[in-house]
């Protein structure tokens, strides 16, 4: 599939897959990378590593810079689920970017600590134009918690928690089974949710979220930059 009908699909739906993108050698680096800690979901701080390993031969830097050539990594997250570890997350947006400080500024909101990091709830023009690429590290599919999409919820704007189940319904959800060396990339706002796993298995993944770096006000700064710095 072209870059060109896989950013149209993204546009259309919300989401887009793409097979086989990524080598053996580059997943074992990154994981090695990723999963130095038992946390379940871990802002990663080894920021400059990840990047770096981006641009690897086989890593997905050229397949992501190819579907949106002005937008950069500004946030980076890593989850495993296993036996011993399983949630579930109802249906909801994503809503907030990491910020390197807490700065007033009109459109931005809901701030919140986490961790070395200023978060909080941008301007909806940005969160509309923002999209997450997540890369599996292990099979992922119904049977071990994989994400539950809405597909075309993504048009619909912001959409309050109280009214994000009775929206996804509308929509005939999807769970994409995926493999190592498969790209996953999901358009900011689109609705989804993750079940506990029925069949507790390892599952590991990277996500890594995109902007367009110069739709932040000059006030404020993305997190990424100090971790860079």
């Amino acid at each position: 599939m072209s870059s060109t009908s896989i950013a149209a699909g993204l546009e259309t739906t919300g989401l887009a897959v793409q097979r086989g993108v990524l080598s053996k050698e580059w997943l074992c680096r990154l994981r090695q990378v990723c999963f130095q800690t038992s946390q379940a979901g871990q802002r990663l701080t080894a920021f400059r590593e990840v990047i770096r390993n981006l641009h690897l031969v086989g890593g997905p830097a050229a397949a992501i810079g190819a579907l949106y050539p002005d937008h950069e990594p500004v946030r980076v997250i890593a989850f495993e689920k296993s036996r011993e570890k399983t949630w579930g997350v109802p249906w909801h947006q994503d809503r907030v970017v990491a910020l390197a400080e807490k700065t007033p500024c009109s459109g931005f909101g809901n701030w919140v600590r986490q961790g070395l990091f200023w978060h909080a709830e941008p301007p909806l023009e940005l969160l509309q134009d923002m999209f997450f690429v997540r890369i599996p590290f292990d099979k992922e599919g119904e049977d071990n918690g994989g994400l539950e999409l809405a597909p075309a919820t993504h048009c619909l704007g912001r959409v309050e928690a109280g009214a994000a189940g009775a929206l996804a319904r509308k929509s005939i959800s999807v769970t994409p089974e995926l493999i190592p060396g498969d790209l996953l990339v999901l358009k900011a706002l689109i609705l989804h949710r993750s079940c506990k796993q029925p069949k507790p298995k390892r599952r590991r993944v990277l996500r890594i979220d995109y902007a367009r770096k110069d739709l932040l006000p000059k006030q404020l700064r993305w997190a990424v930059d100090m971790q860079l710095a």
